[in-house]
């Protein structure tokens, strides 16, 4: 498969999170329906079934996502080397989370489970990296975007324009007044955003949220994502990368910044508000 551009890379890594969102989402209403319906005992087994079937649907179309099959063909070298960090290294206890997964499922292994976790470590990563303006919502809170407020430059300007008019007598619109005055203030009248320049901080932080979601981690006491697999990560995406240890004391700083409840940025695809 050819590399991907970082458009390319970013439009995929979105489909690959949307389609594994709604797995989930469909697996909580095979799983537990009476959370989420109003359903009759008879009903149940039926609804059920359609549920699962709807579950395996997606469950193909992420077989055909390209996100899976890009990482393998272009860098199966570090995807390879998160998995044996996860997985294969002694001191290091990984499992699937089982409150947030399905465990010993007909339709999906828990092996293929956690083989697909890695992958929305990944994507998740590349998304809010490559396009953190994305997130226009929540992103100014993460440390995705910043706003952009009017310039010292602009506001000085805003204010002469106001006092000419008024010395003049020159009657403006009483929205474009409202506007200017706001301007003048420092206050925008757009939403703008940009995105920070703390990338490496940015990815790290949603690696953290999104592991300590689909992840049970134990090592050497810390109970983190392992900072070489973040360095693998980084080397997907072609960033420059500290040392472990610096990584290390990002994800301890994070740890102590974050809600313990705090969903990551990708989680919320559509960038909804809320």
């Amino acid at each position: 498969m050819k590399a991907l551009s970082n458009s390319e890379l970013r439009d995929t890594s979105q489909e690959f999170i949307e389609i594994y969102l709604d797995v989930v989402l469909h697996q909580r209403f095979a799983y537990e329906p009476e959370k989420y319906y109003k359903i009759t005992e008879d009903e149940l087994p039926a609804f059920k079934q359609d549920k699962i079937l709807e579950v395996i649907n997606r469950l193909g179309e992420l077989e055909k996502d390209s996100l899976e099959g890009y990482l393998k063909a272009n860098h199966s070298e570090a995807l390879n080397d998160i998995h044996n960090l996860l997985k294969k290294v002694h001191s290091v206890t990984v499992n699937l989370n089982s409150e947030y997964f399905y465990l010993g499922l007909d339709e999906i292994s828990d092996e293929r489970q956690f083989d697909l976790a890695i992958i929305r470590v990944i994507a998740g990563a590349t998304l809010v990296t490559l396009d953190p303006e994305w997130f226009s919502h929540e992103g100014p809170a993460a440390g995705a975007v910043d706003w952009v407020e009017p310039s010292e430059k602009l506001q000085k300007k805003m204010l002469t324009a106001l006092e000419i008019a008024q010395e003049e007598g020159t009657k403006l619109p009483i929205l474009f007044e409202k506007q200017l005055e706001l301007l003048a203030c420092g206050i925008p009248i757009i939403g703008q955003h940009e995105p920070t320049e703390k990338l490496l901080q940015l990815m790290v932080r949603e690696i953290t949220l999104i592991s300590n979601k689909l992840f049970t981690i134990s090592n050497s006491g810390k109970n983190r994502f392992p900072a070489k697999a973040i360095v693998a990560i980084g080397e997907i995406l072609n960033l420059k990368l500290p040392t472990e240890r610096t990584i290390a004391k990002m994800q301890e700083k994070i740890e102590t910044e974050v809600d313990p409840d705090e969903s990551p940025l990708s989680d919320n695809i559509q960038d909804l508000p809320f």
